[in-house]
């Protein structure tokens, strides 16, 4: 009797194992680091520099969502915020604020700063959202120069788009921009009509906009027609004065008491301002407020 023919090997396809469904990430946490720059989130800005922008990705996705800090969960205490501007700018002052300040601080990084992404990669570990600077025609223009890459009220506004788009694209992987160039805020493009076409922009681009002038009032638009945004109530460090400092942040506790939030601006970190900031915010808690990321006084909840 012939030998049974072996029956044939089962095939590669047979014996594969279905790969098993990536783990989802796990969720982030308060004072966690901000996810790097995502290509889904970018486009080429088109300019001759090179360069991305932020847009929102075809998954709905908002730069302004994405690259938020964990802010705390809302309870009924007070909250503050505190947005430092000119980091970046001078590289010894902006390592001693990574050193010394709680990651809730959100930073600010100008344009013109020469190679900023050793800094900003490590304020990103650190669990520091950032904002881009936008320079603008400030109130005491030209006498106050906001840069050879400003926005301007008599300039066309093709070039102003440019100026825009160029700002912009200097940095990826932000939450917002803001008119705070160091001491600058701004004052007479903000007030302009031109501002609507950036404040436009900005939402279509999903990304949040703090005004740095205390009071300011920014062009009316329908809504969902302009990026979220929200004017600073007072400006910490002007003077940079201890004393000043000191009497500054106190009353900005006041203001969060009065109406559940307030937002501070500091002008750059130099060593009195971060100082008094790193000395302010580690007692806060035991005050009854809670220090939380400038993103959390803008977004609504998720």
């Amino acid at each position: 009797m012939p030998a049974a023919t072996p029956a044939p090997p089962p095939s590669r396809a047979a014996l594969a194992v279905p790969p098993a469904p990536a783990a989802p990430a796990p969720p982030r946490q308060p004072g966690g680091p901000i996810p790097p720059p995502d290509r889904a989130l970018q486009e080429p800005s088109g300019l001759p520099e090179g360069g991305a922008l932020p847009r929102i990705s075809a998954t709905g996705l908002a730069p302004m969502r994405a690259y938020a800090a964990v802010a705390p969960p809302a309870d009924a205490r007070p909250r503050v915020a505190i947005l430092l501007a000119d980091f970046a700018m001078r590289e010894a002052d902006s390592e001693e604020a990574l050193r010394l300040l709680p990651a809730a601080v959100s930073l600010v990084v100008s344009p013109y700063a020469v190679q900023p992404g050793v800094l900003v990669e490590r304020a990103r570990q650190a669990g520091h959202e950032f904002f881009v600077s936008l320079p603008m025609e400030p109130r005491g223009y030209p006498l106050d120069d906001p840069g050879h890459r400003a926005m301007l009220t008599g300039a066309p506004p093709a070039a102003n788009a440019a100026a825009l788009r160029w700002a912009l694209s200097r940095v990826g992987g932000y939450v917002g921009a803001t008119g705070a160039l160091g001491s600058l805020r701004g004052e007479r493009f903000a007030a302009s009509g031109q501002m609507v076409a950036v404040l436009e922009e900005l939402g279509r681009r999903g990304v949040l906009y703090v005004d740095p002038r205390v009071e300011g009032q920014l062009p009316s638009l329908p809504p969902g027609a302009a990026a979220p945004h929200r004017v600073v109530d007072l400006v910490v460090d002007e003077p940079a004065v201890r004393t000043e400092i000191e009497a500054r942040l106190a009353r900005l506790e006041e203001l969060a008491r009065d109406r559940g939030s307030a937002l501070g601006l500091a002008s750059a970190p130099t060593p009195v301002t971060v100082e008094r900031l790193a000395a302010w915010s580690s007692l806060l808690a035991a005050r009854g407020i809670v220090l939380v990321p400038v993103s959390a006084l803008v977004l609504p909840p998720p």
